[in-house]
């Protein structure tokens, strides 16, 4: 947060990650997040519920959110890993006790999980303030493989239909991921192709 501020940067991300136990019980594509589940010693998961880890995550981001007020930065929790439901992270927000804390929403999360992008937008829209964008494909709850903007399987057109229907006026950033994923075209590519894409096709 302090090298927010330095920055002028009225925000940082946040995420509420995967829960340290997989309620599930399939494992994530991501291997460093069964990497992080796998190192947890048994006595520090075992009898864990949702609630439980819920309730540490509020306290955390009320916490965080405090912090940041001395900053004047803003932390976002991103719609990410096993916390994609717009009304479940809206309902984290405000069982969090600050009111320094926002959403950035990444529309792709919600969608590969098979949420409905504008019951989620509903859900935390007052509460966004930064947008993440991007096409893939393989989506499903545990990954998704980046590609080119339409080249995938992500809705992007009411993604972008859903902003302007409510007069977004925050920020929209193309997440172009190369470094997790080192097999997809270089940002060079990628990132004037998602600009001429969005502007001539939504």
């Amino acid at each position: 947060m302090k090298i927010a501020a330095a920055l002028e940067c009225p925000y940082i991300r946040v995420f509420g990650g995967p829960y340290p136990v997989n309620f599930t019980d399939k494992p994530k594509s991501e291997p460093f997040i069964e990497a992080y589940r796998a190192q947890l010693p048994p006595e520090k998961t075992r009898g864990l519920t949702r609630e439980m880890c819920d309730a540490g995550l509020m306290d955390c981001l009320g916490k965080i959110g405090e912090i940041g007020l001395r900053y004047g930065v803003m932390p976002l929790m991103e719609t990410h890993d096993d916390f994609c439901s717009g009304k479940v992270v809206r309902r984290l927000i405000d069982g969090c006790g600050s009111d320094n804390i926002g959403i950035l929403w990444d529309c792709l999360h919600p969608f590969r999980y098979g949420l409905d992008l504008r019951e989620t937008y509903a859900a935390v829209k007052d509460k966004i303030h930064y947008v993440h964008m991007k096409d893939a494909k393989d989506l499903t709850p545990w990954g998704f493989t980046p590609c080119l903007v339409g080249e995938g399987q992500m809705d992007l057109q009411t993604a972008v239909s859903i902003l302007k229907e409510n007069d977004y006026q925050g920020y929209v950033c193309f997440e172009w991921e190369k470094q997790w994923h080192p097999q997809i075209a270089d940002p060079e590519v990628a990132c004037p192709q998602f600009m001429h894409s969005i502007l001539q096709n939504y």
